[in-house]
C-alpha cells in the first residue's frame, strides 16, 4: 500500500507494473482502491501505530483485541 500510495496513476495495470510479479488483477484492484483513501503520510502513520501495538503487544498485559482496537481505530481515522 505504501507504494501504491505513492504512484502517480493508481490504475490495476500501473499497480502491476510497480509490483512486478508480487501481484495479480484483482488485487492491484483492491489496493487501487484502498490507496484513494490514503496518503503517504497516512501510510507511514498507520505504519508507526502497527509497531506500537506490537511493542505493546510483547511488553504489556493487555490483551490482544484491547491493543488491536486501540491502534486500528486510529489508523482508519487517519485514513484520507
Amino acid at each position: 500500500l505504501g507504494v501504491v500510495v505513492g504512484l502517480p496513476s493508481k490504475s490495476p495495470n500501473a499497480i502491476m507494473e510497480a509490483l512486478p510479479g508480487r501481484t495479480w488483477y484483482g488485487m492491484a484492484k483492491g489496493l487501487a482502491d484502498q490507496a484513494r483513501r490514503h496518503t503517504p503520510e497516512s501510510v507511514a502513520r498507520a505504519l508507526d501505530l502497527l509497531a506500537e501495538a506490537d511493542v505493546m503487544l510483547k511488553s504489556t498485559s493487555h490483551g490482544e483485541e484491547f491493543v488491536l482496537h486501540r491502534h486500528l481505530l486510529e489508523i482508519l481515522e487517519n485514513a484520507a
